[in-house]
């Protein structure tokens, strides 16, 4: 099953999310502004589900504090294979926090980041842990 959520109530939504997973090979939810707090219930559930492959937060207004989260559940999760976050707010530090999940996760090997607000420090965290990893065939990358 596919989730793919398109509403004003998103926050709301959140709160009946994690037992949808349980269903679904694939959760995009662009378009919604979950924030901080959204990635935060997400990642919580996604450090134990078994059945997302792939996760996709275009414009979800997701910020450092929320990779952050994203990331740590990442380091545990061994089924999501593709991560999308373009164009949110997520800076070096969601950067970093994402860099040393990837070294930690074998299984993911799709990641896109365009249009967040990752400088150099970020960038380069970035490479250096897709250098330790190995797994990743598809990156992009953009400021």
């Amino acid at each position: 099953a596919v989730v793919h959520l398109k509403t004003k109530q998103s926050r709301r939504f959140l709160d009946f999310l994690p037992g949808l997973l349980d269903s679904t090979a694939s959760l995009d939810l662009s378009g919604n502004e979950i924030g901080d707090e959204g990635a935060r219930v997400l990642a919580t559930a996604l450090e134990v589900n078994k059945t997302v492959k792939k996760v996709a937060f275009f414009r979800t207004q997701i910020g450092d504090e929320g990779a952050r989260a994203l990331a740590a559940a990442l380091k545990v999760n061994k089924t999501i294979t593709d991560v999308h976050l373009f164009c949110n707010p997520i800076g070096d530090a969601g950067a970093l926090a994402f860099a040393e999940a990837l070294k930690e996760n074998k299984t993911i090997d799709a990641l896109s980041w365009m249009g967040n607000q990752i400088g150099d420090e970020g960038a380069q965290a970035l490479a250096a842990a897709l250098e330790v990893t190995k797994t990743a065939t598809v990156i992009s990358f953009s400021g």
